[in-house]
């Protein structure tokens, strides 16, 4: 569910905090696995004399809050394309043998053995609702309903 998320986000979010506000040479977002917990981070690389840490925190919130309204109102057919768009992505063909390996080999290290994880989460993909994205992001941002909203800010 996060991947679709990242699609809706990165566009706006490169286009609200790098381009009109300036406020860093280098902003993303991606989804974190770390040792199976899941996450989702947004980065903003900024000169420290130019804005504080404070403010800058301040201003992705701000986006996220813009985001919520963006994804409340999103019509379903916006998701389709998004949705179609990851898929195609899960659904290409290795191009060389270092990258079914290296796939594997990450299932193997991290003891998870789920070899037909694109299959699964293509599947997973197909049957995602609309309302079912609202949902989570209402659940996951500081100021939806916060039922599983959790923040660890680095600066």
């Amino acid at each position: 569910m996060i991947v679709c998320y990242q699609m809706l986000m990165e566009e706006p979010l490169f286009n609200n905090l790098r381009t009109k506000e300036q406020l860093g040479y280098s902003i993303s977002c991606e989804l974190r696995d770390t040792f199976g917990i899941l996450g989702f981070t947004i980065s903003v690389n900024t000169q420290a004399n130019k804005h504080s840490a404070d403010y800058i925190d301040e201003r992705i919130e701000e986006f996220l809050k813009t985001f919520l309204k963006f994804v409340e109102t999103l019509p379903s057919e916006d998701l389709k394309e998004v949705r179609n768009s990851i898929i195609k992505l899960k659904q290409s063909t290795d191009l060389y043998l270092r990258e079914e390996v290296t796939r594997n080999w990450h299932e193997i290290i991290n003891q998870e053995y789920v070899f037909d994880r694109r299959t699964k989460e293509i599947k997973f993909l197909e049957e995602i609702t609309l309302k079912e994205l609202q949902t989570w992001l209402e659940d996951h941002l500081s100021n939806g309903n916060r039922t599983k909203f959790r923040k660890l800010s680095i600066q």
